[in-house]
């Protein structure tokens, strides 16, 4: 598979604004595009450590920011699903808003004459027109 995207160098973010925990940042670029196309926040939480089948630990962030944390091939691999994930999320949550805003349209009866609105429907079963 031919690699697409890079990463810059991690950077890390003051810990007065993580909670107590180490946090870089980590800017995905695509190849072509001079920008950054996101930025990836890099903890504990969510890169945890990899360990071996005897669960020995194989890889961790440092525990300090005078090291800066070095990803390997499978640390690579997990950040970009990291950021496939992302993607996705925001693809779903503008899709989700898009289609809920044309909900609320048929909803408000803005139909341009076009079918029902909601308005003229009966509001329950139970009226009968005598």
């Amino acid at each position: 598979m031919e690699d697409r995207h890079a990463f810059s160098d991690p950077r890390p973010v003051p810990l007065d604004s993580t909670d107590g925990r180490h946090t870089w940042l980590v800017d995905i670029y695509r190849n072509g595009v001079e920008d950054p196309i996101d930025t990836i926040e890099i903890s504990e939480v969510t890169l945890p450590p990899r360990k071996k089948k005897g669960g020995k630990v194989a890889w961790r962030l440092p525990s300090d920011y005078s090291r800066v944390p070095s990803f390997p091939v499978d640390e690579k691999r997990r950040i970009m699903e990291l950021f496939k994930e992302r993607k996705k999320n925001r693809r779903k949550n503008k899709g989700s808003t898009s289609s809920n805003s044309l909900s609320s349209v048929v909803d408000n009866g803005s139909t341009n004459g076009v079918g029902l609105s909601s308005h003229s429907l009966p509001t329950s079963t139970n009226e009968c027109s005598d």
